[in-house]
């Protein structure tokens, strides 16, 4: 489980940092870019916003959706 920190845009004029909780397997830092696609994908999904950046990760093993 990693926590991902991200900046999404949630209109034309408005951008917000996001903190999601993702499942995703990183096997490297920084992640490579299949992995950044991956997160990219569920932040959109989770969040109805579009991809910025991702700002960091962080992995937090006792977290429980």
């Amino acid at each position: 489980m990693i926590i991902a920190i991200a900046t999404m845009k949630m209109n034309e004029d408005v951008t917000t940092q996001v903190h999601v909780p993702i499942n995703v397997e990183i096997m490297q830092v920084p992640p490579t870019d299949k992995e950044v696609e991956k997160i990219k994908s569920v932040l959109e999904e989770e969040t109805g916003y579009k991809f910025v950046s991702l700002n960091s990760i962080t992995w937090d093993v006792d977290y429980e959706i």
